[in-house]
């Protein structure tokens, strides 16, 4: 396996997976909504539940979505 110390942070964290194997796909820095997603996504990955955000198009919900599945 390649860089396991680096696939290992990934596979603990959904940020640091997303900074590491999709940057282009995230190319900008975290908002502060985008920090409560991803705990929020987070949490319901390992826990399970559910949770909904309404917020303005454009605002990176789905691509976080795609990301917590892969």
């Amino acid at each position: 396996m390649k860089k396991p110390k680096r696939r290992a942070a990934a596979a603990k964290s959904l940020k640091a997976f997303c900074e590491t194997y999709l940057r282009r796909r995230f190319p900008l820095a975290w908002s502060p909504f985008h920090l409560t997603l991803i705990a929020v996504l987070e949490s319901c990955i390992r826990q399970g539940g559910q949770h909904a955000f309404a917020t303005p198009r454009g605002s990176g919900k789905t691509s976080l979505a795609l990301a917590a599945a892969l």
